[in-house]
């Protein structure tokens, strides 16, 4: 697992984890089995996903051979063949 690959999954699994735990102390179910199941769930969720957000950004990233530049980040109208 690369570094990307563990940052990815520890912010979404959190925001997901609390996001199941309201769902289900909303719904009446408290206790460590809420909790617990709420952790596994997300990780379970957000692992593969993190994943899958890293291959597609290390893709991305290897295909774009120069560097970014400020000039190609402004995009003039005058430049657009549209107008």
């Amino acid at each position: 697992m690369d570094r990307l690959t563990l940052v990815i999954t520890l912010l979404s699994s959190a925001f997901l984890t609390a996001g199941l735990l309201v769902a289900g102390v909303s719904l009446g179910y408290d206790g460590w089995v809420t909790i617990v199941g709420s952790i596994i769930i997300a990780l379970g969720v957000s692992l593969p996903a993190a994943r899958v957000m890293s291959v597609r950004i290390k893709r991305l990233i290897a295909e774009r051979k120069q560097p970014i530049t400020r000039q190609e980040t402004i995009v003039s109208r005058r430049d657009d063949p549209k107008h």
